[in-house]
């Protein structure tokens, strides 16, 4: 799992650069290896064991996660996505276009969610599966998710989110496991696996490491004197860095 993981992670990096679609251009492979690596390590341990062992043998595996890795780059290149999954930006900032492509994304998940909440419930799973996801969900996002710095980067919520999609029988669980693995894989890839806390986690380690500078957030002037770290997301004039 692992090491089909990082193989095509490695090439789908390449191939993103060399036919220029978006991503981070500081995010290069060695980075990723030297810094994203270890963490990475517990990703796929979690994704694996609570995804119940993923079928990675299968050709079906290895063609879906390819699929959604290139799917989720290519759409990168219709406008109306190019904004990120944040408070400030959904209040401020997405147009229309893309909340109707959100409704759909919803509606999608709304059904997968029918089918495993039948599934679960007819198999006496049902309890158990409400557990783990509570848990685990509150585990991840719990402790963020009051934070204005809060971003729900796409490998989170490929990663997420496909570790609970199980049911090794039924290929309306299958698949999108496989595509959500795609979808972690595209995120680390293109962008790396940045913090969910963004420049607030960074910030946090530089003072608490005493890295030479007061925040680095001030360090990279992300932030002027008066201004606040994070604005207010209510407020679509505020100033001060949106995350």
């Amino acid at each position: 799992f692992v090491a089909l993981s990082m193989l095509w992670l490695s090439a789908f990096h390449f191939f993103a650069r060399w036919i220029h679609w978006e991503g981070d251009e500081q995010n290069t492979l060695g980075a990723i290896w030297e810094y994203q690596f270890p963490t990475m390590i517990l990703d796929m341990a979690v994704f694996f064991v609570v995804g119940r062992t993923p079928q990675v043998d299968t050709l079906e595996f290895v063609l879906v996660m390819m699929l959604g890795c290139i799917y989720t780059s290519y759409s990168y290149t219709w406008t109306f996505l190019d904004h990120s999954f944040t408070l400030y930006e959904m209040h401020c900032r997405w147009p229309v276009s893309l909340w109707l492509y959100a409704l759909g994304i919803v509606l999608i998940g709304v059904a997968l969610a029918v089918f495993h909440v039948r599934f679960a419930f007819h198999r006496k799973l049902l309890l158990s599966k409400l557990l783990e996801v509570t848990f685990v969900t509150l585990a991840v996002l719990g402790p963020n998710i009051s934070s204005p710095y809060l971003h729900l980067h796409h490998w989170l919520a490929g990663w997420l989110v496909g570790m609970h999609l199980s049911f090794k029988t039924k290929w309306w669980s299958r698949v999108p496991q496989s595509w959500c693995w795609g979808l972690y894989i595209n995120g680390i890839a293109t962008y790396g696996r940045d913090p969910v806390l963004v420049c607030g986690y960074v910030d946090y380690l530089a003072r608490d490491l005493h890295c030479g500078a007061t925040s680095a957030l001030e360090l990279v002037g992300l932030i002027v004197e008066g201004d606040d770290p994070a604005a207010n997301w209510r407020n679509c004039s505020a100033s001060g860095y949106h995350p």
